[in-house]
């Protein structure tokens, strides 16, 4: 998969999964980054309103992230036991995905 980035172009970037610690520090490189857009968070937790009104993002729907032609890449940072379904999820849709550690629960998902 290859991105050109010109002057002019974005790069679509949304959050699967907002509870993992390096969620905001990533969130915050690339919203300093030209040419990378925030498309949004996504995430089950409780946590995510207070995130996303943190660092003036759109609280989305796994669906609406999955479908948005515009978001070319995903950071999977969910909780362990759904981060390889969100990763193969996101790349089944065509999405580039940075996956946090640990990737899953075991060899198991991580083989996925």
């Amino acid at each position: 998969m290859t991105y050109a980035i010109g002057e002019d172009a974005e790069f679509g970037i949304a959050c699967l999964g907002i509870t993992h610690p390096h969620t905001s520090g990533r969130v915050k490189a690339f919203q300093r980054m030209p040419g990378a857009r925030l498309m949004g968070a996504y995430d089950d937790s409780p946590l995510l309103a207070p995130f996303v009104d943190a660092l003036g993002l759109e609280a989305r729907t796994k669906e609406a992230i999955l479908a948005d032609p515009n978001v070319h890449a995903v950071l999977v940072h969910s909780k362990s036991h759904s981060m390889a379904t969100l990763a193969v999820e996101a790349l089944e849709a065509g999405k580039a995905v940075l996956c946090e550690k640990p990737a899953g629960r075991g060899s198991a998902d991580t083989a996925r």
